[in-house]
């Protein structure tokens, strides 16, 4: 089993220093992300084929170290605002890189990295965490898509590894849209039958996180903690919701965490 990374072990691989000396390329920022050489064949078949990577990067990306957040915030900020105006694709480091180790689908899901993920670890703690989500949706719906139009992984745009798959559910997972919830389902299910049996718990952690975002937009047909920042009038329903802050999702109370900082300004 593929223990976790420290944050000293992860700054110290050479191709991690790489991609911070040059943020604004897909392969850097997918290289960062994923903790994976992409101009390494052996690093992509064990960290990103097998999937090792979600076992090394565990800790990095679910247990908020201040230290990884303050790297993502010098090296990513001006990537993910480039990514959220639409010009991450064109910026000049990428036209004058050296020959292309990504395909079209590391390029959708290196946006969707920078505005639904490398987001929150760079403007943790205010509305800019959350501002360029509709851009990670909108490419994770066009990966969803060509993810689920045949039988594999593999496409003619590129290769949907099982890692990319686990970061395009957490997009649709902040989609207000309930057709958007279902294709987490539709995506999950495909994975889950081709996964190795180790992720098997991952995928059933995932799927209950996905059901519990699902159910609040059924009950509401909106996430009520993101109207102040939508500019939208809490129902009394969502206002007793929103003030039962013990059984609030933790997801929900990070964003709420950020309006009121908002607020106070």
């Amino acid at each position: 089993m593929t223990q976790p990374l420290s944050f000293a072990e992860f700054v110290g691989k050479p191709f991690i220093q790489a991609a911070v000396q040059n943020p604004m390329t897909p392969e850097s920022v997918l290289s960062f992300f994923f903790g994976v050489n992409l101009q390494d064949p052996e690093s992509i078949e064990t960290g990103l084929r097998q999937g090792h990577c979600l076992q090394a990067m565990n800790d990095l990306w679910w247990k908020g170290f201040p230290e990884y957040d303050q790297l993502c915030q010098s090296t990513f900020t001006e990537a993910i605002r480039a990514a959220g105006k639409g010009t991450f694709l064109l910026n000049e480091s990428m036209q004058t890189a050296q020959p292309l180790t990504t395909s079209r689908i590391d390029d959708y899901m290196s946006e969707i990295i920078l505005c639904d993920q490398l987001s929150r670890n760079c403007f943790r703690g205010s509305l800019e965490a959350f501002a360029y989500d509709p851009v990670a949706l909108q490419r994770a719906r066009q990966v969803a898509d060509l993810f689920l139009s045949n039988d594999g992984n593999s496409h003619a745009d590129g290769e949907i590894y099982l890692p990319y798959t686990v970061f395009l559910n957490t997009a649709f997972m902040h989609s207000e849209s309930l057709d958007d919830h279902a294709t987490i389902l539709k995506v999950m299910e495909k994975v889950e039958a081709m996964s190795p049996p180790q992720f098997a718990n991952m995928w059933k952690i995932q799927r209950q996180m996905a059901l519990d975002h699902s159910q609040v937009i059924e009950r509401f047909g909106r996430y009520p903690h993101r109207n102040f920042v939508n500019g939208r009038t809490n129902t009394p329903e969502e206002d007793m919701w929103l003030k039962d802050v013990e059984n609030l999702p933790m997801w929900a109370k990070s964003q709420m965490a950020a309006a009121a900082s908002e607020k106070t300004k």
